[in-house]
């Protein structure tokens, strides 16, 4: 029987969404790029307190997130049909995918790649984002259209755009753009994901032993 390490690696994986939303927000990237090369330049970035945060999955990564965010002071709203409602924290507002895409200063994907969520982020929905909007991806490359993306970076649709997905899933036309960057679904490479796999391995593996 398989088992798998469920949430082992769910606050690593939080904790780097929020390090990239930090990092999109004040234009890390760019800056630190600039400065190896000897060159001081002053972008302006903006704060997270007080803006929107929309999460598309609200599992145990995206529930770690919310708490992290609200209590930098953001404003947490989500969309999950599959969460039980009685169990959502207060300071999570449920609300329509629309009006997350519409309304939020960053949105986060928490999402499992399915048939029913593949190239779920597509034209229509960058259409509806605002301008300014930051868009991340700790999931799969899979629930964001590449074509999609890349025009809507390119023609400035949104601000910014950053994922921690496998390498292969993405274009080098696409990672060369300035708005853009990428790790290699790196989140969940922390020491205490690693020992909570292990644990839950091991518990695993001594219930199985049990039955026999």
């Amino acid at each position: 029987m398989v088992h798998k390490a469920l949430n082992a690696n769910s606050i690593s994986v939080a904790e780097m969404t929020i390090l990239m939303m930090l990092s999109s927000s004040r234009k890390y990237v760019e800056i630190e790029s600039q400065a190896r090369n000897g060159k001081d330049i002053r972008l302006v970035g903006y704060e997270l307190y007080q803006k929107n945060l929309g999460l598309i999955g609200l599992g145990a990564i995206g529930q770690h997130v919310a708490h992290i965010a609200h209590s930098m002071g953001m404003t947490i709203t989500a969309h999950d049909p599959h969460i039980d409602k009685s169990k959502v924290p207060s300071y999570i507002e449920l609300k329509s995918p629309d009006e997350i895409y519409q309304y939020s200063d960053v949105i986060s994907l928490h999402l499992p790649l399915l048939d029913s969520t593949r190239n779920i982020i597509n034209d229509s929905v960058f259409e509806k984002m605002k301008s300014s909007a930051i868009l991340i991806n700790t999931a799969r490359g899979g629930l964001v259209d590449e074509k999609s993306l890349y025009t809507a970076l390119s023609n400035q649709k949104i601000a910014f755009a950053s994922e921690d997905i496998e390498l292969r899933e993405r274009s080098k036309e696409l990672t060369e753009l300035k708005n853009y960057s990428i790790t290699p679904h790196a989140a969940s490479f922390t020491d205490e994901a690693d020992h909570n796999t292990m644990q839950i391995s091991i518990k695993n593996v001594l219930q199985e032993l049990e039955k026999e």
